[in-house]
């Protein structure tokens, strides 16, 4: 499973990957204990890999024991769901109800997907729907039921294939009516699936209307400041405004895309570095999202922002960073444990953004936006969708990561969120990898990691709402309404069991 992301990034695993682990579970001579042990090996292993990454991080940010630390914290989180998962499975396959087993585990594991972003430590990284980024045909069910469509799909896979194992291995196991037609559902949902993907893929027709540039000089934003509210080596000012503002006004595109935080000093703070901004914005009529930190009374922790610059020159509404990275931007639960706050356990202090703020205006439309880690969570984007934004950014500042997995692993996101909406997408990212997503999830412009780029394609402002767009996380509700109903059903399994 963990290999189904980068740096492998073999997506098809996710469709095999949960045959070992639920041919355990179902097992009759399995005691619940059992199933909780392997539940957790299973957890740590996928978790554990997949976020390796993390403690390379947070070693370099807060040290080698912290760091490592940071990295036990969150994939023990990630397990305690796993563990969930093991237990309700292991009880599931004890139901005298054979559907109770073959579609209320894909149903468990889609709703447990979405209980595990909840909360300070909640995440959306291992989501099988996102192993699937490359795989267009399928994705595009997302505009239907989000994400929890792709999984729930790419599970009944994975148990159809564990049925068929078990039949070959007790003898005198008869292929059952109940896996007959459970055979059939599969088969009629993953057609449907990739017929309806297809399709949509030959029949779309975009029409690009103006121009978007996603800027990535490539310049480590990460730099010491001192008093004077700006980087302490003017020099580096000097270079950053200089690659930012020229790579900006040769992109000729109307909408220009600053990553997060990477403006040297505080935009509405300093009007002399603030000038330089604005006197493009207006000279080229664009309208510039500029990632700025931004300052609030003293003694209160700065916001992380995205801030307009309007093509009549006047520095507009800002975005604040909403969903805040634990551990690299606050320390979750430190309210109720005051000792967290006294290991310093961050390097920042950030202030939380409110939960509805404006979009952005400008003259090609409204723009949605997002920060960094936000972009990991399809409710966060949707809602800006279902409150009229008719094109998506996504900023952020990758350069913690290094050449990890982890920006690969950041960047798909944007895919899926690009299909969920049909939005078009533009993700510019400090030192890689910025893209450019069309609404059906290709990816019609990329920067390398490390690479000095500056991405631009011709986008549409489009303003028809998709399924889940409009109705949000309604596929969930179902999972959760399945499990209900089967767990109370009393057929029993057709035998040969």
């Amino acid at each position: 499973m963990a290999g189904s992301f980068p740096h492998l990034d073999w997506g098809w695993l996710t469709w095999i990957g949960l045959v070992p682990l639920l041919l355990v579970l179902v097992l009759p001579q399995l005691r619940l204990r059992g199933a909780l042990a392997m539940s957790f090996t299973f957890g740590v292993t996928y978790f554990g890999g997949l976020l390796y990454w993390l403690g390379i991080c947070g070693a370099h940010v807060l040290g080698p024991g912290l760091g490592v630390l940071a990295w036990v914290i969150a994939v023990f989180a990630q397990t305690l769901v796993m563990l969930m998962f093991g237990a309700g499975a292991w009880w599931l396959s004890r139901r005298p109800n054979a559907w109770a087993w073959m579609l209320g585990v894909p149903a468990l594991w889609t709703a447990l997907e979405w209980v595990r972003q909840l909360g300070q430590l909640g995440t959306t990284w291992g989501d099988i729907s996102v192993a699937q980024h490359a795989n267009l045909e399928i994705l595009q069910i997302c505009k239907f039921t989000g994400p929890w469509g792709v999984t729930f799909l790419v599970v009944m896979i994975n148990m159809l294939i564990v049925e068929r194992i078990r039949m070959w291995q007790v003898r005198g196991t008869k292929w059952s009516q109940d896996r007959s037609c459970f055979a059939v559902i599969v088969a009629l949902l993953l057609s449907i699936s990739i017929g309806f993907g297809r399709r949509l893929l030959q029949i779309e027709h975009l029409h690009p209307t103006f121009k978007v540039a996603a800027l990535q000089p490539s310049i480590d934003p990460n730099v010491d400041w001192d008093s004077s509210g700006r980087p302490a080596d003017p020099n580096y000012v000097t270079s950053t405004m200089k690659a930012y503002v020229d790579r900006g006004t040769s992109s000729g595109a109307q909408v220009v895309v600053w990553p997060e935080t990477v403006f040297p000093g505080y935009l509405r703070d300093d009007p002399v570095l603030a000038s330089i901004v604005v006197a493009e914005a207006t000279s080229h009529k664009q309208t510039i999202l500029v990632g700025t930190p931004e300052r609030y009374p003293i003694g209160g922790p700065e916001g992380n922002a995205l801030t307009v610059v309007s093509p009549a020159g006047v520095i507009g509404n800002s975005y604040l960073k909403r969903h805040l990275v634990p551990w690299g931007e606050y320390v979750p639960f430190r309210n109720l444990f005051p000792i967290l706050s006294a290991l310093h356990l961050t390097l920042l202090d950030r202030k939380f953004g409110d939960p509805v703020q404006p979009l952005f205006q400008s003259p090609e439309g409204p723009l949605g936006s997002v920060i960094c880690y936000e972009s990991s969570y399809p409710e966060l984007t949707r809602e800006e969708v279902a409150r009229g934004a008719g094109l998506l950014a996504i900023v952020t500042d990758d350069t913690w990561y290094g050449r990890t997995a982890a920006p690969y692993q950041h960047a798909n996101f944007a895919v899926l969120r690009a299909v969920e909406n049909d939005r078009y997408v533009v993700r510019a990212a400090a030192t890689g990898i910025s893209l450019i997503v069309d609404p059906n999830g290709r990816v019609i412009a990329q920067a390398p990691l490390f690479t000095p780029s500056t991405l631009v394609a011709g986008v549409e402002a489009r303003h028809r709402l998709t399924f889940y767009s409009r109705y949000g996380d309604w596929f969930i509700w179902v999972c959760w309404g399945m499990l209900g109903v089967l767990s109370i059903g009393r057929r029993k399994i057709g035998n040969g069991e």
